[in-house]
C-alpha cells in the first residue's frame, strides 16, 4: 500500500494550488490536549498515517509516533499535552507540503494545548500547504504561515541565488523582506498566542538573515563588520529571549550569531569555518556568550554536544565538554538527563573493546542475518536512507575500499533505516555499496534498538567492529576526504 507524508511546516516553500472546501468543528478541545482532523474532500487511496510528536527542547528528535487509519477519507487524532509540541505525520518520503518546484517542509509546525486543528485537503498529492484549508482553533498560525509563504518565499521564484550575492546585497535583501514578515505578523497579531507569533516570527528572521550571516561569517572585512555589528547585536538580543518553543534551528543560528559577535568584538578572532571543525572551542565560546541566560546556555550547550557527538562520535574533546556541562546543568530537567544518558552510554556502549550490538536483520532474500554470521571478519558496516545526500557520495568510496579489500577478511554491510521495502530496495547500490550484505530494519527506522544503541543521528554512518564481535569506532572516519581515506584505511589495516 503506497502511503504519502503529510508534515505542518515551521518554514518551507510549496507550490499553490486549488484551495479545499471547510468542514466544521465537532467537539470542544480540552485544555491539555490537541485535536487534529485531516479531511481528504476528493477521497483518498491510503488506508493509515503515521503521528511523530516530539517537544521542542527534546534532543533526540521525535518522542513517541504511532499510526491511524484513514477511515471515511477522514484521519484524527488526539493527544494529552500540557505544553507545546511539534507534530508530523507521515509514511515513505512523499509529502503533501512537496513540490518539485519548491522545497520540501523541513520541520513539524508548533502544536499548543488546545488546539483543534481542522484541514481540508484536494484530491491532488503534490499541493502543498497553500492548497489546504486550515479552520479551528489555533489554525491562525497557519493561515499566517499561508500568507508569508506567499508573500516572502514566492519572491525566490525571481531571485538570484544567494551565492552570487555579495554581503551587503544579502543584507539588503533580509532587511526588505523583514519588513514584510512584520506586516503579515501584524496582520494575524490577534490570531496567534503569544508563543506561536514568537515561534513564526523567529523562523523567518533565521531564514531571511542566514545567507547574509553566514557570508558575513566567513569574511575578515573589518569594514563590513562593523558596518552591521548593531544589526547583530539587536538579532541576538531578540533570539536571546528563550522560552518553549525554540526550533533548533533557531538554536543553531544564535550560535552564528556569537561568532560573529566575537568577530566584531576581537579583530582576531576567527569565524565560522574555523569553528566547524574546533568543537571544544565552539562550546566555550557558546558558554561564554550566552552566560547571562542561563536556560538558553543550557540548551545551546546541549544541542552543540549532541549534534557533534550524533556526527562524529565521542572524542576527548566531547567528554570534555559533557562533563563541564553536567557539573552546572539543572540537575532536575530534561537536558541534563539526556545528556547524562549520552555520557553513561558510550561509556558502556562505545568504548572499544566493548560488544558490539547482535543484530539479526532481514536481508534482501528474506534470511535473517545475524553479528555472530561475521565471526572471524573485519565488519564495515554503513548506515543508509534513500534520498541521503552525504550516502550517495559515501557509496562509491565504500565500492572502493571493497575492491582495495577484496582479498582480505572483510565483509561491508549496509544497512537501510527507510520506512518502506520498497524504498530500501530502490535504494540498494546508490546510497549503499553494490556490492555489501544488504540489510533492513524492517520500517522501524529511528525506533529500531540497532539505530539506538549506536546513536545514529545523522547519515551515512559508518561502524567498525573486529573479528572478535568487539566495537572498533561507533563512528569511523569519513572515508571520503583525503584525510578521512588515510585515517579510514589506518584502523582497517591495524585490525586485520
Amino acid at each position: 500500500m503506497k502511503k504519502i507524508t503529510i508534515l505542518i511546516p515551521v518554514l518551507l516553500l510549496v507550490k499553490t494550488l486549488i484551495a479545499a472546501q471547510s468542514i466544521q468543528a465537532q467537539s470542544k478541545t480540552k485544555d491539555d490536549e490537541i485535536k487534529v482532523d485531516i479531511h481528504f474532500s476528493n477521497g483518498f487511496a491510503y488506508d493509515e498515517l503515521e503521528t511523530y510528536v516530539w517537544d521542542t527542547w527534546n534532543l533526540e528528535g521525535y518522542q513517541r509516533s504511532f499510526k491511524s487509519k484513514v477511515t471515511g477519507n477522514r484521519y484524527h487524532i488526539k493527544l494529552k499535552a500540557n505544553k507545546p509540541v511539534y507534530l508530523g505525520f507521515e509514511a515513505d518520503t512523499n509529502s503533501l507540503f512537496h513540490s518539485l518546484k519548491a522545497y520540501s517542509a523541513r520541520h513539524g509546525f508548533i502544536a499548543e494545548p488546545g488546539d483543534e486543528l481542522h484541514m481540508e485537503i484536494g484530491k491532488h498529492l503534490d499541493m502543498g500547504i497553500l492548497n489546504i484549508r486550515f479552520i479551528g482553533k489555533g489554525a491562525g498560525k497557519y493561515r499566517c504561515m499561508q500568507e508569508l509563504i506567499r508573500q516572502v518565499n514566492g519572491k525566490s521564484k525571481t531571485r538570484k541565488w544567494a551565492f552570487w550575492l555579495d554581503t551587503e546585497q544579502l543584507f539588503a535583501r533580509a532587511d526588505s523582506d523583514r519588513v514584510t514578515v512584520a506586516q503579515v505578523m501584524g496582520k494575524y497579531k490577534n490570531q496567534l498566542s503569544s508563543l506561536a507569533f514568537k515561534v513564526i516570527e523567529l523562523a523567518y528572521l533565521q531564514g531571511i538573515y542566514s545567507s547574509a550571516i553566514d557570508k558575513l561569517g566567513d569574511s575578515s572585512d573589518r569594514k563590513l563588520l562593523n558596518k552591521y555589528a548593531d544589526k547583530i547585536s539587536a538579532l541576538k538580543a531578540k533570539f536571546t529571549k528563550i522560552e518553549a518553543g525554540y526550533d533548533k534551528s533557531n538554536l543553531t543560528f544564535l550560535y552564528r550569531l556569537a561568532v560573529l559577535e566575537q568577530m566584531i568584538n576581537q579583530p582576531d578572532a576567527p569565524g565560522l569555518g574555523y569553528y566547524r571543525t574546533h568543537f571544544k572551542d565552539a562550546y566555550l565560546l557558546l558558554k561564554r556568550s550566552y552566560a547571562d541566560s542561563p536556560a538558553l546556555n543550557e540548551i545551546l550547550l546541549a544541542t552543540n554536544i549532541f549534534d557533534t557527538v550524533a556526527a562524529s562520535g565521542i572524542s576527548n574533546d566531547a567528554k570534555a565538554c559533557m562533563a563541564d556541562l553536567l557539573s552546572f546543568a539543572n540537575k532536575s530537567g530534561v537536558l541534563y538527563k539526556q545528556i547524562l544518558a549520552i555520557q553513561q552510554q558510550y561509556q558502556t556502549n562505545f568504548e572499544s573493546g566493548s560488544d558490539a550490538y547482535d543484530f539479526a536483520l532481514p536481508d534482501t532474500s528474506g534470511k535473517t542475518v545475524r553479528l555472530a554470521d561475521f565471526r572471524g571478519k573485519l565488519i564495515i558496516m554503513d548506515f543508509f536512507f534513500y534520498g541521503c545526500g552525504g550516502c550517495i557520495t559515501t557509496a562509491p568510496v565504500l565500492d572502493s575500499l571493497e575492491k582495495l579489500y577484496g582479498d582480505k577478511e572483510i565483509v561491508f554491510i549496509a544497512i537501510s533505516v527507510d520506512g518502506t521495502k520498497k524504498l530500501w530496495q530502490k535504494g540498494i547500490g546508490i546510497y549503499s555499496s553494490k556490492n555489501a550484505v544488504q540489510l533492513y530494519t524492517n520500517g522501524l527506522a529511528a525506533n529500531h534498538p540497532l539505530i539506538k544503541y549506536y546513536r545514529v543521528g545523522s547519515y551515512p554512518t559508518i561502524v567498525i567492529i573486529d573479528k572478535e564481535g568487539k566495537l572498533i569506532s561507533a563512528h569511523a572516519p569519513d572515508p571520503r576526504s583525503a584525510v578521512g581515506w588515510k585515517e579510514f584505511t589506518s584502523v582497517l589495516e591495524r585490525s586485520l
